[in-house]
């Protein structure tokens, strides 16, 4: 109640007093890191979401939050390794893949960045941000082709027009 609120500050210390009771307790663990991040308290976040992994390793979706934090703080190779674990745990995350693609795309890996889109849409054919990343990936490997194929597609499914990078791919 006290974060749907906005009061975070007194979200925050309720947690810590749950916690300081109970240190163990996962859940308010991971609650807690959630309201860090949403403070952008990303460092915090991320400490939390590790503690919580820590006491129960076989959680994917908190892998998949820890993968997350680290993401956002730019922690690439760590949010790779959260990821496989989150993946290892439940290999039906789409999301998960997503993300795994745009770690490997900034890192110039269009090969294992395009694999891990190609992954996502077997699981969740729906997303248009992940045809439209996987357009920007062959365009990076100068295959226009199959980069406008697959942004037609990101638009079909109600991704927004990008004039600029039609102007890439139809040059």
């Amino acid at each position: 109640e006290a974060i749907e609120g906005g009061r975070l500050n007194t979200a925050r210390d309720i947690f810590k007093m749950i916690l300081d009771t109970h240190p163990g307790q996962v859940d308010a663990l991971v609650q807690l890191a959630q309201l860090e991040a949403k403070d952008n308290q990303l460092r915090a976040a991320v400490d939390q979401i590790q503690q919580a992994n820590i006491l129960r390793p076989d959680d994917a979706g908190n892998q998949y939050l820890e993968a997350t934090y680290l993401y956002q703080l730019g922690q690439l190779p760590e949010a790779e390794e959260a990821l496989e674990k989150s993946l290892k745990l439940d290999p039906t995350q789409s999301k998960a893949y997503i993300m795994l693609g745009n770690i490997h795309g900034v890192q110039r890996n269009f090969k294992e960045a395009q694999k891990a889109y190609e992954k996502a849409i077997e699981l969740n054919a729906t997303r248009h941000s992940t045809y439209f990343n996987l357009a920007v990936i062959y365009l990076e490997q100068g295959a226009k082709k199959e980069a406008q194929q697959f942004y037609k597609k990101a638009l079909s499914l109600g991704a927004l027009p990008d004039e600029q990078f039609e102007k890439l791919i139809n040059e």
